[in-house]
């Protein structure tokens, strides 16, 4: 068990210093209170205290100083502190356990992990290397971009662990190949996809396509991003062993992709019309 600590007042200058209210957050006897209130006490009057610094990130609207310090009376001390006190005496209590239907929900397109980033951001510039021709048939707003994502990328890439690169792909210079080789050597990076990476990644498409409830309307941008990690999903799913196949699930689209007034839109398929389900054969 913890000891009641020992008695302490604080100098004059140091009580002095807490009535700055800018600079100290204070609690009398375990109770917020205005820095106004030590006016009407002595540096005798406090019988123990403590306190620390506060991190800029740490600090909130209410509390924003960048001190706190807890401050104790006689009383306060003997009541809450002291030898006779509850203070560090074993707690004996009861916990009951019930169940309650509730769900945590985190938008985890905000906060992807870094590898799920990272691939999401390599498919992006796979799509945009891949658009329209080579890359000096490009426009230089499109070749910049692509110089950025794919300088982005490599330094990621060239600072990872080797253990991490093998649930990465190395991005492929966006001008030193041809579309042919380029090809060839996606290819080849997608085949080292482990059976831990596509895990990795299907829990994370999983999350993300049940966030908020599987009922749950998602926007389009959303499907979007959804649709990425799907598309990235199946291709490492291709490129998986026989063995490691039989140990997981291909990967599903909850939506149907369709063209509407010549836009292209997902739809889910409880709001597909009878006409949209015989075109698509489901």
């Amino acid at each position: 068990p913890m000891k009641s600590p020992e008695k302490k007042s604080p100098d004059p200058e140091m009580f002095e210093d807490w009535k700055n209210k800018e600079k100290f957050a204070l609690w009398l006897d375990d109770m917020v209170v205005s820095n106004d209130v030590l006016e009407d006490l002595n540096p005798s009057d406090i019988a123990v205290f403590w306190g620390s610094s506060v991190t800029v990130n740490a600090r909130t609207k209410r509390f924003p100083q960048p001190y706190q310090f807890h401050l104790y009376s006689e009383e306060g001390y003997e009541k809450l502190l002291g030898p006779n006190s509850d203070f560090g005496k074993p707690i004996s209590d009861t916990i009951t356990l019930t169940q309650r239907n509730t769900t945590w929900h985190k938008d985890i397109s905000r906060y992807p992990d870094p590898t799920t980033a990272y691939l999401q951001k390599n498919a992006r510039y796979e799509k945009l290397r891949k658009s329209e021709g080579i890359f000096s048939q490009k426009s230089q707003q499109e070749q910049e971009e692509l110089n950025q994502l794919y300088q982005e990328l490599n330094e990621e890439y060239s600072k990872s662990s080797d253990k991490r690169k093998k649930s990465l792909k190395q991005p492929i210079p966006p001008q030193s190949k041809t579309d042919s080789q380029q090809s060839v050597s996606t290819n080849s990076e997608i085949h080292q996809t482990s059976l831990s990476s596509y895990q990795e990644l299907n829990t994370s498409y999983q999350l993300k396509v049940n966030e908020s409830g599987l009922f749950a309307k998602k926007s389009d941008l959303e499907i979007e991003k959804l649709f990425e990690m799907f598309t990235i999903l199946q291709d490492q799913h291709k490129f998986l062993s026989f063995e490691d196949k039989r140990k997981v699930k291909r990967p599903t689209f909850p939506y149907f992709k369709l063209e509407e007034d010549g836009k292209m839109v997902f739809k889910k398929w409880e709001d597909l019309t009878e006409e949209e389900r015989k075109t698509l054969a489901c």
